[in-house]
């Protein structure tokens, strides 16, 4: 649940809403925002490996939020990929991929794939969210934040 759920809400909470949505809010440009945030998601999950990964899936993620200006949509993505990538992980324990060689054999070109899948998917996401969903509106001070926040 926390791999899978509970992660996914909190790091999006910090990531997206705090962190991209203030510097959107701030006035910086949003592919340096997102590009931003997507390097502190990174290395929010502290070793190489993930780094690179979450990375990548916070840029695309940060897009999402982007033009979406939903982070629910963010939430869910989070939330499948997290849980796709915990199902494979137990799937290859159990089945025995202790022999590092073999999982560098087969599991790189394996996370490319999946890594393709989840970018394909995210996108065929944004696209179907985006004709449901006004543009964001990042606007520059509080009271014009109040009246896009009433007009929702």
């Amino acid at each position: 649940f926390g791999i899978c759920v509970a992660g996914p809400i909190l790091e999006e909470l910090l990531m997206r809403t705090a962190i991209l949505g203030l510097m959107l809010r701030g006035g910086v440009k949003p592919w340096i925002a997102i590009v931003i945030s997507a390097l502190a998601f990174g290395l929010m999950h502290m070793n190489m490996a993930q780094f690179v990964f979450a990375g990548i899936g916070g840029l695309i993620l940060g897009l999402v939020y982007y033009k979406t200006n939903n982070i629910f949509s963010v939430m869910i993505i989070h939330i499948i990929q997290n849980t796709f990538a915990t199902v494979m992980t137990l799937s290859m324990e159990r089945i025995g991929y202790e022999d590092k060689h073999l999982y560098d054999l087969i599991g790189l070109p394996t996370v490319v794939v999946l890594l393709i899948v989840f970018a394909s998917g995210s996108i065929y996401l944004l696209k179907r969210l985006c004709s449901q969903f006004p543009q964001p509106q990042f606007v520059e001070n509080v009271e014009a934040d109040e009246q896009v926040m009433e007009e929702c």
